[in-house]
């Protein structure tokens, strides 16, 4: 199984939740083997249970704060658990846990049955749901803190997801890519409520963006470093808020529907671009979707050698500049696309 590492960074919307800590619980309030619950700074309705000096924590309560859903097998005695990225099982017999279909770390003690209530210890809890669990010996509760947006890393330098509890993120935040990264790996912030992701400080060493790598987020500009040599079919797709995005100088290939559902009205293509796919700015007939991106202008370099027929495919407004004599000219006009000359030197402004 490939190692990863985690790379964290907490978004300043986000640091106030860090900030609250639990008031103060009156001993008398609850039995002196449960413990108080706060998610988020809330106090809950439930307690955790302390037996043989251990903290177990009523597991279907829990999950129903991160939206993850538990169904219980009496007869099977099995619990499963199913979020958006992972499938548990947990053989309630043995001990014995499944993730996706593979041994994963064990209960570090029997499951215990309390009130018709599943309970489990509480640092296995916090692991298995990614939550930050804190222990105030001064009142004696219980904290569970939403982790901060966290960036999955593997041993290669594929940035191959982010993490983070997006229902409960109530603005776009802005992101960093951090230093070391090699690749943005296929959907990795597919869905990510981010409008903003910057960077500069992988400039060295990004080389690479993957395939609907930012599909469906809320980008509304984009600064991709000259590093990157590639960039992948659909990987702005959907980012119906980008308007605004500069490609990055090494790049030879625009690839298919890549920003297919955007909010672009310029695009300068860079100057070693030599081949440009179908569907660029609208996605391809079959998928019948009612948006096009309302692309206005389109700025050819010389070096372009093949554009497929149906690269700019229901952009109704589209202009497309280059220079006279070139071949984006020879398309355009047996594409029956508007063209329009312009001169060396306008053209070089572009690149300035």
């Amino acid at each position: 199984m490939v190692m990863k590492r985690l790379v964290c960074y907490m978004a300043a919307t986000l640091l106030l939740i860090l900030l609250v800590m639990p008031a103060p619980v009156q001993a008398a309030s609850i039995p002196t083997n449960e413990v108080a619950i706060y998610y988020n700074g809330e106090r809950q309705a439930v307690n955790a249970w302390l037996k043989d000096g251990t903290a177990l924590l009523p597991l279907r309560d829990v999950c129903n704060l991160f939206n993850i859903a538990v169904d219980y097998s009496a007869q099977e005695r099995k619990v499963r658990l199913y979020n958006d990225e992972n499938f548990y099982v947990f053989d309630l017999k043995t001990g014995q846990v499944l993730l996706n279909g593979e041994q994963a770390m064990p209960l570090p003690i029997t499951p215990q049955m309390r009130n018709d209530k599943l309970y489990l210890p509480l640092r296995y809890v916090g692991e298995l749901l990614d939550v930050q669990v804190i222990w105030h010996e001064a009142d004696r509760s219980i904290e569970l803190l939403e982790r901060p947006i966290t960036m999955l890393i593997d041993e290669n330098g594929v940035l191959t997801a982010v993490k983070a509890n997006w229902g409960s993120v109530k603005e776009p935040l802005a992101l960093a890519i951090p230093s070391g990264v090699v690749e943005i790996g296929e959907m990795a912030f597919s869905g990510a409520k981010i409008d903003e992701i910057e960077m500069a400080d992988a400039a060295g060493t990004l080389k690479k963006i993957g395939p609907w790598a930012f599909y469906s987020t809320k980008l509304q500009s984009a600064i991709i470093p000259d590093s990157v040599q590639e960039i992948d079919g659909c990987a702005f797709n959907a980012c119906w808020e980008l308007s605004e995005i500069k490609l990055p100088a090494e790049l030879k290939v625009l690839r298919q529907e890549v920003f297919a559902e955007t909010n672009l009205r310029r695009l300068v293509v860079p100057q070693k671009v030599e081949v440009i796919e179908a569907n660029i700015f609208n996605l391809h007939p079959r998928h019948m979707s009612p948006h096009y991106t309302p692309i206005e202008l389109v700025v050819l370099p010389p070096g372009v050698k093949q554009i497929n027929d149906d690269a700019f495919a229901y952009c109704y407004d589209l202009v497309l500049e280059g220079l006279a004599g070139s071949y984006a000219e020879e398309y355009a006009k047996s594409c029956g696309l508007t063209f329009k000359v312009i001169s060396e030197q306008e053209l070089a402004a572009y690149y300035k």
